[in-house]
């Protein structure tokens, strides 16, 4: 065995140890300490659970209230679950699951008696299932949900209620359910595996000072960090939910950056572009971890931000429009729109406007006519409209048009813009102005959530197309927003530098399969996939 042992922890172990009481998590993280010295069982406090899982041998090693179960293989010490001891929950067998049965009741039958045959057969409300223990402010505290929801949490004391609970966000639900509903062992063998520096952070991130862990990447991971980097041309990652293809652009970002230092470039500039800003946190966190003083070379921002700043002061910004006031002024500029032609031909126009409904044609407008920057009418005849699912007639296109041109000035007046115009102006102001700052490579994540406009303004902004590597969901569609990603830009063809990710670290895989089922007749376009 190595000197020194690399902590991997589930993360079903991770959501376990942040529900910890503080008094006992010292006494938790001493067992683990004990385990660094010698993780081998003693028949005493460390022993080998009976069965396999997953074809791997598991130990738990007793610590108080607690078990810890773990499987070690040389460099690496795997924490795959934290649970308390008590008699309901577990002999060894954390899959074992109580299914129901007869209630039966013990009664006196020294004399016949009638059955009750009307209570028997009467329908029954399906019984709650209640949660195996009262959920506490104590407990929302060490799971740092925010105390605005604690009021309604702390009301919940069934599972259903806890999953309809109103106005909490899913991410804090899931905390909430994982702990009290801790995952059988062959599940948690199949997530991935998070990377510790050292087990200091493990107190940090109870404490809420680090977001989120690195993933240990697998095998299949590992083939895509230094993937084509000498192509000519963009490279394209595609995967499902939970295959890593995020975590995996993170260490792109370090390939990239040992790769342009070779170079001879003494300090390159790296783009990495979230979706959502609650992910930039937590990614340069990532960064920091996987980089150390590198990571000045990177920035991480959302696209939309990128897009601010390059408009300038906000000051300037016509406001933004929200979906309530947009909806608003959409129905406005329908009943304003001028329509060519005789009184038939608005009519027939107007009717077929009636045919679509306000949601479809408020994305017709902003998706495909401004995300895309489609200028004309005749543009707009022309233009193919790949996965919009509703096939429209000229006489329809020409009816939304002039709807598209009336909420434009509506919009206008009222001093306001959509989001997809603020991206389609600095997607202008990125091409006029050429003395802005250009990054040596362009990572971008999730790329499917992007408008056309933001994927040029990003492109724009990197030196070379062929540092330009982007993320891309296999099972949402692009098609929804009316274009494929060469409508995007001209060098945005991925034949032969497009690869897909398969292996579910997040889902079983028969859900994956059905997921994969369901989305097929909207999967992101057909590109060729290199297997190298």
């Amino acid at each position: 065995m190595g000197d020194e042992w690399l902590w991997t922890p589930k993360p079903s172990f991770l959501s376990a140890w942040r529900a910890l009481p503080p008094k006992e998590t010292h006494q938790v993280l001493e067992k683990i300490t004990l385990l660094e010295q010698d993780p081998m069982p003693d028949g005493k406090a460390k022993i080998q659970v009976k069965r396999k899982y997953q074809g791997k041998t598991v130990y738990r090693i007793r610590c108080g209230a607690y078990r810890i179960f773990y499987t070690f293989r040389d460099p690496y010490i795997n924490l795959l679950a934290l649970l308390r001891r008590d008699e309901d929950t577990y002999n060894e067998e954390l899959d074992v699951e109580f299914l129901g049965g007869f209630d039966v009741e013990l009664e006196d039958h020294s004399r016949p008696v009638q059955p009750d045959w009307e209570r028997i057969f009467a329908p029954r409300e399906p019984e709650k299932k209640r949660l195996p223990e009262p959920i506490t402010a104590e407990l929302l505290a060490n799971l740092h949900i925010p105390t605005e929801y604690h009021a309604r949490l702390l009301a919940v004391a069934t599972e259903d209620d806890l999953l309809d609970c109103p106005g909490v966000p899913n991410e804090h639900l899931s905390l909430l359910l994982e702990y009290m509903f801790p995952k059988p062992l062959d599940q948690i063998m199949q997530q991935p595996d998070l990377l510790l520096d050292e087990l200091d952070d493990l107190l940090r991130f109870k404490e809420g000072g680090l977001l989120s862990f690195l993933l240990r990447l697998s095998p299949e991971q590992e083939r895509f960090v230094s993937w084509a980097l000498r192509a000519t041309g963009p490279t394209q990652l595609k995967g499902g939910p939970g295959t890593g293809k995020s975590i995996v652009a993170l260490y792109r970002i370090r390939s990239l950056v040992r790769k342009l230092l070779e170079m001879g470039e003494p300090a390159p500039r790296i783009l990495f572009t979230t979706y959502t800003n609650a992910l930039t946190k937590s990614s340069e966190q990532q960064l920091g971890q996987l980089l150390g003083e590198d990571a000045r070379h990177v920035e991480v921002r959302t696209a939309d931000g990128v897009a601010r700043d390059i408009l300038g002061p906000a000051a300037a910004f016509p406001g933004l429009a929200d979906n309530d006031t947009l909806n608003r002024l959409l129905r406005q500029a329908k009943a304003q729109a001028p329509f060519e032609g005789a009184v038939l031909q608005k009519q027939a126009q107007q009717q077929a406007l009636d045919r679509i409904s306000q949601p479809y044609l408020l994305e017709e407008i902003n998706q495909v006519i401004v995300a895309r920057q489609i200028g004309t009418l005749e543009e707009y005849l022309r233009a193919r409209r790949p996965g919009r699912k509703v096939r429209l007639s000229d006489l329809q296109k020409k009816a939304i048009w002039s709807v598209h041109e009336t909420l434009a000035q509506v919009l206008k007046r009222e001093g306001l813009e959509t989001w997809q115009q603020r991206r389609v102006r600095a997607e202008a102001a990125c091409s006029n102005n050429h003395t802005l700052p250009c990054y040596d490579a362009v990572v971008v994540d999730e790329a499917q959530d992007l408008d056309p406009s933001l994927l040029r303004l990003l492109i724009k902004l990197c030196k070379s197309p062929n540092r330009f590597f982007i993320t891309a969901d296999a099972n949402q569609s692009i098609y929804g927003s009316g274009f494929t990603w060469a409508d995007v830009d001209e060098c945005l063809k991925f034949q032969g530098r497009t690869s897909v990710l398969k292996a579910n670290y997040r889902s079983t895989r028969e859900i994956g399969e059905a997921t994969r089922s369901y989305l097929a007749a909207g999967a992101l376009e057909s590109e060729v996939v290199e297997h190298k």
